[in-house]
């Protein structure tokens, strides 16, 4: 199991994100865990699914993106942070370099 430190901040009802050195007092942090026991890291497949798992994860923590621009920024803005944040665990735990996404 992998846990991922994210930090969002509440912008109306939807969350958006920044840097855990933010001082906004907006701001708050929140984790999710992704399982990973079932999953074997050091495939594609098994690589694959996890950034599946981490999209899905990214979606439940920003939200939807509504119509308004700002908002909607801020949701695209902590869904990339979350699938970073994902990326760079992934290349922690396979000791490989940060690439591209599957989308």
């Amino acid at each position: 199991m992998i846990v991922f430190p994210l930090c969002v901040a509440a912008l109306t009802a939807t969350p958006s994100s920044t840097a855990a050195t933010d001082p906004s007092p907006d701001r708050r942090i929140v984790q999710t865990r992704i399982i990973t026991q079932d999953l074997d890291l050091r495939t594609p497949e098994g690589q694959r699914r996890f950034r599946a798992r981490v999209r899905w994860a990214a979606q439940n923590l920003c939200g939807t993106i509504p119509k308004d621009i700002t908002v909607a920024m801020d949701v695209m803005r902590c869904i990339g942070e979350v699938r970073r944040d994902g990326a760079q665990q992934l290349a922690k735990v396979t000791g490989q370099t940060v690439g591209g996404t599957d989308r």
